[in-house]
């Protein structure tokens, strides 16, 4: 260091215009030009052409951004819907895939994976319906998993088409009170074809009828062993509960099935008797009256709540 060096001078801004150092610039800006100076700056603005690709690019940017993150959800959702059939919870698998299709209608996997939601959900009218959208444009048969998967939906669809007349006669010995005939019949349903669900749920009803409540809380079981969702299995777990007088369970199968398939005529009449065994009668007479114009099946009919609820029947006379 050099002793006693005099010191640097601090070099002053000029008070004048930073392009000509004309004295008389435009005073409030950061940057002191005078008023000839600024103009010619600006002399050159942004070309339309310049400023409407810009525009274009940031729809394309904010386009884009949004594609994906809608394609990321339905990527997460069908992810959800994957892991709730790995969980056999159909119902929730299915509104998952119905879900993508509706963003995606030609999304062929969850076209398949929703075929499958829909048999193990016992909606016939579903399977068939999307069962022959897929076989008129087989796409599918390109992935040999989704064809795989598409072929077992069909075999055991069309083990329980072949099985209908079996079952009606099944069906007829039931309404008639022939218990041991329905019995011996629908067993032999159910050991050549375990996936007829309806098979399953009438032989328990039979079997409650027969008084053989802890065979039939099995054999409901042994179904929802393939569909924790299937909310007519739950409903009829739910009157077998209520035969075993064990009401509060009952009642909470009663409002699982309601939650998973609401105005249902079945999981209506299976909670209307469930709240009634649990002394709520308001609750009961709600179920009810939101019975009033659905269609119901001969085997959960609303007259035969409105009796247990007004005239005290027991449920083990219906």
């Amino acid at each position: 260091m050099i002793e006693n060096a005099p010191a640097e001078e601090e070099q002053e801004i000029p008070d004048a215009c930073f392009q000509c150092n004309s004295p008389d610039y435009e005073p409030g800006y950061q940057v002191k030009l005078c008023k000839a100076c600024r103009k010619r700056f600006s002399r050159y603005p942004l070309s339309r052409n310049i400023v409407l690709g810009a525009i274009g690019l940031a729809i394309l940017f904010a386009f884009s951004v949004y594609k994906f993150r809608e394609q990321f959800k339905a990527a997460i959702t069908y992810e959800k819907g994957l892991d709730f059939a790995d969980n056999r919870e159909f119902i929730s698998a299915q509104a998952a895939f119905y879900h993508i299709l509706r963003l995606y209608p030609e999304h062929e996997k969850s076209k398949v994976h929703l075929l499958k939601a829909y048999f193990f959900n016992d909606n016939t009218e579903q399977t068939t319906a999307l069962l022959a959208q897929l076989d008129a444009k087989p796409d599918y048969k390109i992935n040999p998993g989704l064809e795989e998967e598409v072929e077992s939906v069909r075999e055991m669809w069309l083990k329980n088409k072949e099985q209908s007349e079996e079952l009606g006669t099944a069906a007829m010995y039931f309404l008639d009170k022939r218990f041991t005939e329905a019995d011996s019949l629908l067993k032999i349903i159910i050991h050549k074809n375990p996936t007829n669900w309806f098979a399953s749920r009438l032989l328990s009803a039979c079997l409650r009828q027969e008084k053989k409540y802890t065979e039939a809380l099995s054999e409901i079981n042994r179904t929802l062993s393939y569909n924790h969702q299937q909310s007519a299995a739950l409903a009829e777990k739910a009157i077998v509960q209520l035969m075993l007088n064990k009401d509060k369970e009952a009642l909470a199968l009663a409002e699982q099935a309601d939650k998973l398939e609401p105005l249902n005529s079945t999981n209506l009449f299976t909670l209307g008797v469930a709240r009634y065994y649990n002394n709520d009668i308001a609750g009961a007479r709600e179920a009810l009256r939101k019975m009033d114009g659905l269609a119901t099946d001969s085997y959960h009919p609303a007259d035969s709540l409105n009796r247990i609820i007004t005239q005290h029947i027991n449920l083990r006379t219906l």
